[in-house]
Formats: C-alpha cells, sequence, structure tokens
C-alpha cells in the first residue's frame, strides 16, 4: 500500500505551515538502518517504512517547551530511536500492548499510536493514548489510518483550522467544532470523533 503521495503532501503542508518544525525534521534513515531497526523492534510494516524513508523525525530540544512539538493536535512525529527507547521501557511497563508503535509524541506523556498487527481487524488505525484526557487503560481509535491522519492534518491547516504560530512556537486549534466535523468525516471508524 504506502503513503507516498501523502506524505508529500505532508511534507508540503509543514514546510508551508509550520515551517519553524519543518526545519527541525531530521533527514531520512537509510533503508538499511530503518529495517535494521524495525527487525530489532520485531516491526515489518511497509507504512512506517515510507515514514522514515521521508524524515527521521523531530528530535527534541531540551531549551523548547513541550506545546512547540505538535502539527497533529497531538504532537509530532520523533525521531524513530526515540520510538525505539519508548517501546523499551513500554514492554516493562506495558502501558500499551506490545502491537502498538508510538508514531506520534507529544513529548509531554501523549500519544498516537499505529496499530502494526496486520490480524488485528484495527491494523493501520492510530490509538490516542493520553494521561491528560483519560485514554490510558483504553486507548481510543483517532485516526483511520496514516493516510487519513495526512489527509486530515493538511485539511486543518489549509482551512485554517490549525494555525502553528512559526514565531511563538505552538499551534492553535481555531474552529473546534470544525475540525471535529473534518475529522468525522477523514475518519469514519475512528471512536473519537464520534463521541
Amino acid at each position: 500500500m504506502g503513503y507516498k503521495k501523502e506524505i508529500e503532501k505532508l511534507n508540503k503542508c509543514l514546510h508551508d505551515y509550520c515551517h519553524q518544525l519543518y526545519i527541525k525534521l531530521q533527514p531520512p534513515l537509510t533503508l538499511l538502518e530503518i529495517e535494521r531497526n524495525f527487525k530489532d523492534l520485531g516491526i515489518d510494516d511497509e507504512n512506517l517504512l515510507d515514514i522514515f524513508l521521508w524524515k527521521n523525525g523531530i528530535p527534541y530540544d531540551i531549551n523548547l517547551p513541550t506545546h512547540s512539538y505538535d502539527f497533529t493536535g497531538f504532537g509530532v512525529i520523533p525521531p524513530l530511536r526515540y520510538i525505539a527507547e519508548i517501546i523499551k521501557i513500554e514492554i516493562t511497563d506495558q502501558s500499551w500492548r506490545n502491537s502498538l508503535f508510538p508514531l506520534v509524541v507529544s513529548y509531554g506523556g501523549d500519544f498516537l499510536l499505529y496499530e502494526t498487527n496486520k490480524r488485528d481487524g484495527n491494523y493501520g488505525k492510530l490509538f490516542l493514548y493520553s494521561p491528560n484526557l483519560g485514554y490510558v487503560d483504553y486507548q481510543i481509535s483517532y485516526f483511520d489510518s496514516i493516510g487519513t491522519m495526512i489527509e486530515t492534518i493538511v485539511n486543518s491547516f489549509e482551512k485554517k483550522i490549525l494555525v502553528y504560530d512559526n514565531e511563538t512556537m505552538s499551534l492553535d486549534i481555531t474552529d473546534y467544532s470544525l475540525r471535529s466535523e473534518i475529522s468525522k468525516k477523514l475518519n469514519p471508524k475512528s471512536e473519537y470523533w464520534r463521541i
């Protein structure tokens, strides 16, 4: 399947609307580096491969507040090395099931977790794990796929529902009801937008 076309749209969107975050994106890893990391993590997923062949995420800078790292409403895609560290911690803590991959992080405790189990009926969906909103013991479906996540983000920036202030490095949601409406339309299988 893959999401190369959608990722190109995300790239343009971040460049145009979140330039201060865009310039923090690390260069992509090599295919060999990604495959080695995925093998260590027990992951075989073409969709995730496309993400890290595009860019290797945005690393955290201790000099910036965590709210600066947000282009989804719940964070950014972090570097693969950071994700590997989170997964190793979660193997011990078991905050979520092993098949969930922390694709988006807020650097403040919130995650969008991608279902990697291809035999699971929820394969490819993203689930919200948010202690701040109470979705800890129960992760709620948030995006139907990586493709719909990207489409939702791009639409939200184009319609000025998500506005990133490059000077203060903070994301503002200007219209919560329109955001919900668009997200629900693009992600009809995700529970979060139905409730």
